[in-house]
């Protein structure tokens, strides 16, 4: 269309069909990601220099004939018996991709993550799908930095939680997040340091308005360095 020119069916699908295809889809789909994002980013100074890389962790879930639901199965059986899932590690700092996987829906999303040791001096920012204890105690272990959505969280311990305005809202040692969170407000981002598996971790609370709910993320990003803003705006980038 754009060099006006007329396409035959055949001939065009032969070219689609060849393995090559995938190569050359790689190469665009690399340059697209340098152009878009290390222009708006600026890696070489702020929020982003500490790091020796930014990585992104996601999974999207691409539907296939019901027939293949034997070998492909779906967790959402009614709507979709069939279905794949394809999980992508973003190298941000470079704007390429590092690794990507095709699993079975079902097949859970942790296992494709990698390896802490591998994310050294990296910041890694993920959905809550990708949140564990055992993992964000070994990625901060291995020297890596993270900014997780986290879930599953009412049971942890608070031992300080302070509003964006200062003031601070624990009254009684150590309450449950179950207990503080109906005290948290809507208006005001709530830091917190709180106790999972016996560690002292940073978690930031942020009302959300499309979910009439707090959502949670945690890092071990120090507040001397990146403030609640910081951390909510570093989160954001994972929906760039």
């Amino acid at each position: 269309h754009l060099t006006k020119q007329t396409v035959k069916y055949k001939p065009f699908h032969n070219q689609l069909a060849k393995s090559a295809l995938a190569l050359l889809m790689r190469e665009v789909t690399e340059r697209v990601f340098s152009h878009w994002i290390n222009d708006v980013l600026k890696y070489n100074k702020d929020t982003f220099s500490k790091f020796k890389q930014v990585s992104i962790q996601d999974g999207s879930t691409v539907a296939v004939k019901s027939s293949l639901k034997d070998i492909w199965p779906c967790r959402f059986k009614k709507t979709c018996p069939a279905a794949i899932e394809l999980h992508v590690t973003i190298n941000l700092t470079k704007g390429s991709i590092d690794k990507a996987s095709i699993t079975p829906d079902t097949f859970s999303e942790r296992a494709e993550v990698p390896e802490p040791a591998d994310l050294k001096g990296h910041l890694f920012l993920a959905d809550r799908g990708y949140y564990s204890a055992d993992f964000v105690n070994n990625l901060n272990k291995a020297g890596g930095f993270y900014v997780i959505r986290a879930k599953g969280l009412k049971k942890v311990l608070i031992h300080k939680a302070i509003r964006a305005d200062g003031k601070e809202l624990i009254n009684v040692k150590h309450p449950q997040l179950a207990v503080l969170q109906k005290r948290l407000p809507k208006q005001q981002m709530v830091d917190m340091d709180v106790e999972i598996k016996g560690k002292i971790v940073r978690l930031i609370g942020i009302w959300s308005l499309k979910e009439k709910r707090h959502t949670y993320l945690i890092s071990n990003l120090k507040r001397d360095e990146f403030s609640m803003r910081d951390i909510s705006l570093i989160y954001r980038v994972r929906w760039q």
